[in-house]
């Protein structure tokens, strides 16, 4: 947001100005309203940063509106548009900031504007906050100066410094090396190394029933363990039984079912051929499966969405009357309130001869599968509810 007085010398955001500036105080090099104008012969005006930028030290320069040759007496300082601009009323474009004014006190404006964001004042803190909460960060800021209270040597509180200087202040009052272990004794640096050497023997003792603690605590722990791998052991004998389950009782699913719900996470995905999980369309029925992309017409440019239906080699295919001739409804779902579901029918006693191959009984794989390539053009489907967060539905019905 370009202020009174950006830091690049660029123009001002037009969109800070009550009023829209008229084309005239436009820099003709960055589009919006000069800053400290430069008027050239020809009538147009710049940024001096951005006429500088653009002249590049060159005695001879071209106009980047008009292409006409300017020399170094054919452009100059704008006073008069400056005083022009600087006299519009701005208003500040900080949040709920209700301030107005002329362009030349904004600068002013900002530097006590309670929801200007502004860096907070302590070395090493790099937290910026709107000015009105600053002075609360400042209270808690892990990099305010403290002062020893030993010492009376400044530094920043956070946990680090401070234990570093705690360990360089001579009159610190600092806990024995040995405290984690019980010794209580505290005293200034000078002090440790003799109570070191008068306490050898007691830090020793102290060391060992720590150590004989230690090996009470980790043969308690490690018959723990042994116990909770028993226990993982047996979750994971249950966990495969579970999802052996799981998968039987799917495959048991995917042959009831006639209607079939395709959900595809990314429509991206469809610039490439994509295709669904097979289906059946009744417990011994025929094993179908879709397929789609987005096709773009190499003569007019426009991309739609293709969607086919391939009838595959199924289980009970040796039971069934061929060729298929069961219709196929795609519904292309509309998950907005609207629910304007985009309606396709395949119906192969309607397809053209070359085309009732595709349902033929197959013999490898499946067949090549029937197209429908009326369907919906890209723009249909990104600005309609047929996508939300990336992701679409298709849906088979089979009759």
């Amino acid at each position: 947001m370009a202020s009174c007085g950006s830091n690049t010398g660029e123009g001002f955001n037009p969109e800070q100005f009550e009023t829209p500036p008229s084309p005239e105080l436009m820099c003709g090099i960055c589009l919006m309203v000069v800053n400290k104008p430069v008027l050239t012969y020809c009538g147009h005006s710049y940024c001096n940063f951005c006429f500088n930028k653009w002249r590049n030290g060159k005695d001879v320069v071209t106009c980047p509106v008009d292409y006409k040759q300017l020399e170094t007496n054919q452009f100059m300082a704008d006073k008069k548009t400056e005083r022009q601009v600087l006299s519009l009323c701005v208003k500040c474009m900080n949040g709920p900031c209700s301030w107005k004014g002329e362009l030349r006190d904004k600068k002013k404006h900002l530097t006590k504007c309670d929801h200007e964001v502004i860096k907070c004042v302590f070395d090493g803190c790099d937290t910026r906050l709107a000015r009105n909460s600053m002075e609360k960060h400042e209270e808690t800021c892990e990099w305010k100066i403290v002062t020893c209270e030993f010492c009376d040597v400044p530094y920043p509180k956070r946990e680090e410094e401070t234990v570093k200087h705690r360990g360089d202040c001579p009159l610190a009052i600092l806990p024995c090396k040995f405290s984690d272990i019980g010794c209580t004794f505290e005293g200034r640096q000078h002090a440790h190394v003799a109570h070191c050497e008068n306490a050898l023997q007691a830090h020793l003792d102290m060391a060992c029933g720590t150590i004989r603690d230690n090996n009470k605590e980790i043969r308690k722990n490690n018959k723990k363990i042994r116990d909770n791998n028993k226990e993982i052991e047996t979750l994971h004998e249950e966990l495969n039984t579970a999802n052996q389950t799981i998968r039987k009782l799917k495959g048991q699913m995917a042959k009831l079912v006639g209607t079939f719900v395709w959900r595809i996470c990314d429509y991206k995905d469809l610039y490439e051929e994509i295709y669904s999980p097979s289906f059946y369309t009744s417990k011994y029925g025929y094993k179908v499966q879709l397929k789609a992309y987005l096709h773009t017409n190499p003569f007019n440019g426009e991309t739609h969405l293709w969607l086919y239906a391939c009838i595959m080699v199924g289980e009970y295919d040796a039971l069934l009357e061929w060729p298929f001739r069961r219709k196929i409804t795609l519904y292309v779902i509309d998950q907005s309130d609207q629910r304007k579901h985009e309606t396709l029918l395949i119906n192969p006693d309607d397809v053209l001869p070359d085309r009732k191959k595709c349902f033929h009984r197959p013999i490898m794989g499946n067949n090549v599968g029937y197209c429908l390539t009326r369907s919906l053009s890209l723009e249909e489907l990104t600005s309609g509810g047929f996508i939300a967060d990336g992701v679409m539905f298709i849906k088979a019905v089979v009759e």
